[in-house]
């Protein structure tokens, strides 16, 4: 039986809200096992309480992660055993696993990622995907969103290699639109960076079409942005912010409809999360404010890329270098 390890210490919220959104996903991906990661008596004791069968879970007793593990090097440092490490520990144990996900510290998420778990050969660093929704109601996928500051020309064509990928296993796009974000659409446009990378997109088999703006992102022009972390970053929260106002707005009026339409489409700390790109099985981290909503949401994403073989789609992609 295939299994998705959850961590369920980590976020802002008890462990009990991340436990009732895997009991609410496993009712509807009962073919998939779950591994809670945390503590045991509290795990047992709101299963039981939910009417849950203990057995019908993976339990792992362990601990949360010591809060003065705060920066990057602390966290390269680090050797002790936590609710993160151990749930990474069961996946790189254990074949069976589709994936982990973990609402704890980004970065050590993505240390574990490669120390526990491994990176598809040619990947030196993960990145992470945000898949957003455009005007029309499409994804979009977003990479890197915040793990890859300052890259390199192939560091940003290997991001749209990964984005297709995901885009391929997560939606069903036989060929998806990519696009590099840019200061304009013009292909003398940007920095060095950009400049050098522009052909590199444009003599590659992926389906590029050229430099977007910032504008273009939820206007339905491309599938995949390719962008450095910092950018990404920026394009991810600024939204995030835009489309919140517009929901009170739209309260403001007594416009509830169109209220919930702007949550579900931009209410990022709340729905869903950040997907790691290059690693060995899927890795989601859900974000701080993760509810049950988003777990139950995000754990059924996992089993959505796993069956649509997202990460051999990520090695054949990467094995495909630019022509």
């Amino acid at each position: 039986m295939r299994k998705i390890v959850i961590d369920t210490l980590g976020a802002d919220q008890d462990a009990s809200v991340l436990i009732l959104g895997a009991i609410a996903a496993r009712k509807q991906n009962p073919e998939y096992q779950l591994v809670l990661v945390g503590i045991k008596a509290d795990i047992e004791k709101t299963l039981v309480d939910n009417g849950e069968k203990v057995e019908d879970y993976v339990i792992i007793d362990s601990l949360p992660l010591d809060p003065s593990i705060h920066d990057v090097m602390a966290m390269l440092r680090f050797k002790g055993h936590c609710s993160m490490v151990d749930a990474f520990d069961y996946a790189k144990d254990n074949d069976e696993v589709a994936g982990v996900v973990s609402a704890g510290p980004t970065g050590m998420l993505l240390v574990s990622s490669i120390r526990h778990i491994g990176l598809l050969e040619g990947v030196a660093f993960p990145a992470l995907a945000a898949i957003l929704l455009n005007i029309k109601q499409r994804n979009v996928c977003l990479v890197d969103c915040g793990a890859n500051i300052e890259i390199r020309e192939d560091k940003l064509f290997q991001f749209a290699q990964l984005g297709t990928a995901l885009m391929k296993s997560y939606c069903g796009i036989e060929s998806p639109r990519v696009g590099l974000m840019n200061v304009g659409k013009e292909d003398t446009k940007g920095d060095s960076i950009r400049k050098a990378a522009f052909p590199i997109f444009k003599q590659s088999n992926l389906n590029f079409i050229g430099n977007i703006e910032g504008s273009d992102v939820f206007l339905d022009k491309c599938d995949v942005v390719a962008c450095d972390g910092f950018s990404g970053n920026l394009i991810l929260k600024n939204a995030e912010a835009v489309g919140l106002i517009g929901m009170k707005v739209a309260q403001m009026n007594g416009d509830e409809k169109t209220a919930n339409m702007l949550y579900n489409m931009f209410a990022y700390n709340e729905l869903g999360g950040a997907i790691v790109l290059g690693a060995k099985k899927v890795v989601f981290k859900a974000h701080g404010a993760a509810n049950s909503k988003s777990i139950a949401s995000i754990i059924a994403d996992v089993v959505k890329l796993d069956k649509g073989n997202f990460v051999t789609n990520m090695a054949a992609q990467l094995a495909t270098k630019a022509e």
